[in-house]
């Protein structure tokens, strides 16, 4: 799974980069950007995956603020609490579930419904049982 996943970062990167420099050029459709929006998360993801956290953080940070209206956002938090929380860094780990508190109340509810299957309310449950326990798994 380990190189199925080093391969999956790779091929994100290169994908990243392409689109990236096709964006400076003004040449991204629509299917781009998103294609473009879905590898800054999938980087986070397939990073904290390999159990590389410090690259997990980089990648869910870049994310979280070139897209803080992506319902995404939400669950990158958490799951860059958790990457905090793998490199030894409990106070940021709470700081980032306080954050996807924040952004919740913030997200416009098409956004959340367009990017979640779960509810506000659902959100707010999960994200106050992983302030009150500490640990977060999204």
């Amino acid at each position: 799974a380990g190189r199925l996943l080093t391969g999956a970062v790779e091929e994100l990167r290169v994908v990243q980069s392409v689109l990236t420099y096709q964006g400076e050029e003004g040449r991204l459709r629509r299917l781009d950007r998103e294609m473009l929006k879905t590898t800054a998360f999938d980087l986070g993801h397939c990073y904290a995956a390999l159990g590389r956290y410090q690259e997990a953080v980089v990648a869910y940070g870049a994310a979280v603020n070139r897209y803080p209206e992506d319902a995404r956002v939400v669950p990158a938090y958490l799951r860059m609490a958790e990457a905090y929380r793998g490199i030894g860094r409990p106070d940021d780990a709470r700081a980032a579930v306080e954050q996807a508190r924040l952004v919740l109340g913030q997200l416009p509810a098409q956004a959340l419904a367009a990017g979640s299957s779960l509810t506000k309310d659902d959100w707010e449950t999960w994200l106050a049982r992983a302030r009150d326990v500490g640990t977060v798994q999204a």
